[in-house]
């Protein structure tokens, strides 16, 4: 059936969602009101006689300098607290004030695209400011809680990082968006802000650096945070008196991440709206509050509304999950401390995962073709049982099975020291195996039936992401129960020697978990209303349940883990197999389509068999990161092949055919029986062989099923039938990169009513499968970000050297005479040379050197924008060259035999001091960068971008502090950062930083000529 759109109706297809906060602007304004679309509180074109330029910013620059003031006050001596109140060695502290950082510096994507999308900047500032403000009470808190002092500090400033995530990148595109971008007076005055808004910055740092960072070096720390915290308190109530003096930039279209959300934000918004009668709402339906509503298909509405009554049996699937997640981590450990002998053969203790895959494998058959067949002729059911009676059958089950094992291990330990044989286990198993019979298999047709057409994929996905979640919260139990009950040198529960232990306390906690999520069920089940409207598989469970099955062993034995850890580990692991698949499905039902996702990830899968069968080979020292290198590769893997097999699987069904139908069915049984057979191969013939003649062995016979896999599947690609792709909520950006790849070979017409609409750029496409028109503006803005992205990495890695200040100079520090007279100057509070030098160039810059530069280049900024960046770079590395000359001073006057000596700290200041001119190039022109040169609706996520650069700067820092303790720390040597700097080489560190620095600026020399010549017209 053909729609047809009026023009009317896609005009009102461009209306909002939200009125409220994308309002309008009223076009009742005058010549002395904004006219770059900027409006006021009341959503009228701001007058500018009352509203933005340096009024409103003013208020802006004192936000963003207590706010400097505060979150400075906790980076810039944090390596000395961690070195000396959570006693963390150097090399721990400065990589975790690193990560940090980037934390910091990551997050605002998050508050970037609230801003853009939903919130607006101003909203978005007020909330986040809350949660910084609970991060800076829980950092107070933490000083009068010393048994939980280092866990409190960390979620203390991990939300600190998370509320700085919607502060970064809003207060300085709020303070730009004060200005008319349209008026040439006020144009320049926002040229000078963001030099003044660094000064801000640096004014905060300096105060910080100095009085604070005194206060908690010498008073106390909890001092210093509770002071912070009250300047939290004071930036919120200062930001808040200014909302009538701002100006608001209205938001732009939908973002492209909202199918979903779209439909939930409408209907909170308008819960109280009656529908009109008689009209037709099959194709779509304006949900209009005011007006200003935005069509939202019905499609979409009920969709939303299926997954929303799939989620109660989601959860409760995902604690059986939880419950069952025991037979790959605790039963195995179990078993290790009981007789596995049976005769004269020794049963591998992960082998007995076999008997649960044995039982399933009797049981589906049985079910299907005796039990099914009979029960029908007796009620007149297809199915026997529904579905969710079936899900209920194997949670009944699960209570069973949890209960037995308890018993069991009591039974056990009273044994103790004697053993009990291995084989008490298997009832443990086969109740399971059967237990999974019913709730597996009933699961995945559940969320295949019950999901909306177009999205089969991800509500497989939905089944995975529910094994994923259980295996998640059995990890996290572990570790819950693990630091509960082994206090006071107490051997908890799960010790290493289980008969110290308790282990049978943890399987009836888990009784109780499963015995509680089955009245949960029933309870949700009674109310859930209906939605109305082979091979590969077995390859893939063998590879992969060889090596789940036995992980736990390998992880104890091999790698030497702790049980917990073991237990921990494996089901993480599992846990992210089941969790990828939601990467997989979103692939599969937006761009490649099942069968291709497929392939894709079977190579992945396969891949990471060989790093796995690889690692046998590596030396000792590089096992462990290969070994899981390789598990997280097949992790990976299974993304792509887990929801894509059994949707690809059902789509060989006619749903329109009752007989197909009917075959539909059964073929999820017949699917999880292929499923145990692998699992059943690999619990026996591959375990013994990985623990009979090695592991190595085992993973290469892996690795052959999966090349078999892969050949079998492609084999069968004429005969598979295929499901027509569906719309994806998250494609607008990555739409236009997919029609740019497809059409690049195509000529763009030269006549211009190929471009028509609004915007929309009108091509010939050489395929069949039509993707929807891509406007200009699109495609612009796709472009802009794509030549923004080598400046970006350009500046990563200053941040990477930059980061320096907070970590590895502060460490320098620490090793040199403090002593400035009578004073003891706190190694961190050097960094206010740093925000000094910053403060008197700011001034200077934009007072004297700008006005010069004018005169010198005509450029009405002094220096490009480009070229103040460059600057910045070219100093970078002048600091880390001196701050190695100087780390080899210090070390040659602490190794002389005749008078070992500590140089004084005030030799750093020049390296502070070289870095903080640095900032004013580097940071203020990055922030001016990415604001002008960035699409007009993505101006917060653009901003963002620079706060990113910043993280990944300080990851990739973290990541080369690794590098180096790992390289340089071999076979007792003290490594480059040892604890004791005398005994190490931070100069060799420091030279290291140099050369990236010097790369780094030649790199950047070219690819900004380049992007001059991209953007001549623009410059």
């Amino acid at each position: 059936m053909t729609i047809q759109v009026s023009l009317a109706e896609a005009q009102q297809e461009k209306l909002p969602l939200l009125p409220l906060l994308h309002g309008t602007p009223s076009q009742d304004g005058d010549s002395q009101c904004t006219n770059d679309g900027t409006v006021d509180i009341n959503k009228k074109l701001a007058p500018k006689h009352s509203t933005g330029n340096w009024r409103a910013c003013i208020l802006i620059l004192g936000v963003e300098f207590i706010e400097c003031l505060a979150l400075a006050g906790i980076g810039t001596n944090l390596v000395t607290y961690l070195t000396t109140v959570l006693h963390e060695s150097n090399i721990d502290a400065a990589s975790t004030v690193s990560t940090w950082n980037g934390s910091c510096y990551f997050t605002p994507l998050i508050g970037a695209f609230l801003a853009d999308t939903y919130w607006g900047r101003y909203w978005t500032l007020v909330i986040f400011f809350f949660v910084y403000a609970a991060g800076m009470l829980v950092l107070t808190a933490s000083a009068t809680l010393p048994s939980l002092h280092h866990y409190v500090v960390y979620l203390g400033l991990y939300l600190v990082a998370l509320g700085t995530g919607g502060v970064k990148p809003c207060t300085w595109a709020l303070g730009a968006d004060q200005f008319d971008s349209t008026d040439p007076a006020e144009q320049a005055a926002k040229a000078s802000f963001f030099n003044w808004f660094y000064f801000a910055m640096t004014i905060g740092s300096l105060l910080s650096s100095t009085v604070l960072a005194w206060v908690q070096y010498s008073i106390g720390w909890g001092v210093g945070f509770a002071v912070a915290t009250a300047l939290i308190g004071i930036a919120l109530a200062v930001f808040v008196s200014g909302k009538r003096v701002y100006r608001y930039r209205v938001m732009g279209e939908i973002s492209p991440m909202t199918r979903l959300f779209q439909v939930v934000v409408a209907a909170l918004k308008k819960r109280h709206l009656k529908l009109p009668d008689g009209q037709n709402h099959e194709t779509s339906i304006s949900i209009v509050g005011d007006g200003e509503g935005r069509m939202c298909a019905v499609t979409k509405v009920e969709e939303l509304k299926t997954l929303v009554r799939m989620l109660p049996i989601w959860a409760s699937m995902a604690f059986f999950t939880m419950v069952s997640a025991q037979m790959s981590s605790t039963f195995v450990e179990q078993g290790m401390a009981m007789d596995n002998r049976v005769g004269s053969f020794a049963m591998p203790p992960a082998s007995m995962s076999s008997f649960e895959v044995v039982s399933t494998l009797v049981l589906i058959p049985l079910y299907d073709a005796v039990l099914v067949p009979t029960a029908r002729r007796v009620t007149g059911n297809s199915r026997v049982i529904s579905q969710l009676q079936r899900l209920g059958v194997g949670l009944v089950l699960s209570v069973i099975a949890m209960v037995y094992s308890a018993l069991l291990e009591r039974m056990r330990l009273v044994a103790a020291p004697a053993r009990v044989s291995i084989m008490w286990q298997a009832p443990s198993y086969v109740i399971f195996g059967a237990a999974e019979v019913f709730t597996n298999i009933g699961m995945m047709e559940f969320f295949y039936d019950q999901s909306p057409g177009t999205m089969q994929s991800l509500s497989a996905a939905l089944g995975q992401l529910a094994i994923a979640a259980g295996n998640y919260l059995n990890s996290g139990v572990l570790a819950l129960v693990s630091s509960a009950t082994a206090r006071g040198g107490a051997p908890g529960w799960i010790p290493d020697d289980l008969n110290e232990g308790h282990l049978d306390y943890f399987f009836w906690v888990m009784a109780g978990f499963a015995a509680l999520n089955l009245l949960l069920y029933l309870r949700c089940s009674m109310s859930y209303r209906r939605r109305t409207s082979s091979g590969v598989v077995f390859s893939g469970s063998l590879a992969g349940s060889g090596i789940g099955m036995n992980l736990v062993t390998f992880l104890t034995t091999v790698l030497h883990e702790t049980n917990v850890d073991a237990a921990s580990s494996v089901t993480t692991w599992f846990g992210t197999c089941f969790f990828t698949p939601l990467l997989g499905a979103f692939l599969a039902d937006t761009y490649w389509g099942r069968y291709w996702t497929l392939v894709i990830f079977l190579f992945v899968y396969t891949f990471g068999m060989l790093v796995l069968t690889a690692s046998a080979t590596v030396p000792l020292l590089l096992h462990h990161g290969i070994v899981y290198l390789g598990l997280y590769l097949v992790a990976l893997g299974t993304g792509g092949v887990m929801p894509c097999a059994s949707a690809l699987g059902a789509d060989q069904f006619d749903s329109a055919d009752p007989s197909e139908q009917a075959a539909k069915a059964s073929f999820f049984n017949w699917l999880y029986f292929a499923i145990t057979v692998g699992s059943v191969l690999s619990s026996t013939v591959l375990v013994w062989v990985q623990d009979s003649i090695g592991w190595g062995v085992g993973f290469a016979a892996a690795m052959a099923v999966m090349c078999i896999a892969v050949a079998v599947f492609i084999a069968g690609r004429k005969v598979y039938r295929y499901m027509p792709l569906g719309e994806s909520p998250i494609a607008s950006v990555f739409h236009v990169m997919v029609a740019a790849v497809r059409n690049r070979r195509v000529k763009i017409p030269d006549d211009e009513r190929s471009i028509h609409g609004d915007g929309e750029l009108v091509v010939p496409v050489v395929c069949d499968e039509g993707r929807g028109m891509c406007t200009v503006a699109q495609v612009e803005e796709l472009k802009t970000l794509q030549r923004m992205l080598p400046v970006w990495a350009s500046m990563v890695f200053f941040s990477m050297a930059s980061s320096q200040m907070s970590s590895t100079f502060v460490e320098q520090g620490m090793a040199m005479d403090n002593r400035v007279g009578s004073f003891a100057v706190p190694p961190a509070s050097l960094s206010s040379f740093e925000v000094g030098s910053t403060l008197v160039l700011i001034p200077l810059y934009d007072a004297v050197l700008v006005p010069i530069a004018r005169r010198a280049t005509g450029n009405s900024r002094g220096l490009s924008q480009l070229q103040r960046l460059g600057v910045g770079l070219a100093l970078s590395v002048v600091a880390m060259t001196y701050s190695a000359l100087l780390e080899r001073t210090r070390l040659a006057a602490a190794r002389s035999e005749t008078a070992p000596a500590q140089v004084n700290i005030m030799w750093q200041v020049p390296s502070y001091a070289i870095f903080g001119t640095a900032e004013v190039f580097t940071n203020i022109g990055m922030l001016e960068f990415f604001y002008d040169q960035s699409p007009g609706t993505m101006k917060s996520l653009s901003a963002a971008l620079g706060q990113l650069a910043i993280a990944a700067g300080n990851y990739l820092n973290s990541g080369v502090l690794a590098l180096v303790s790992s390289a340089t720390a071999r076979g007792g040597a003290p490594g480059w950062i040892p604890d004791d700097l005398n005994e190490g080489h931070l100069d060799y560190f420091f030279w290291v930083m140099a050369g990236f620095a010097a790369v780094n600026l030649l790199l950047y020399l070219r690819c900004s000529m380049s992007y001059r010549r991209s953007t001549s017209s623009c410059q």
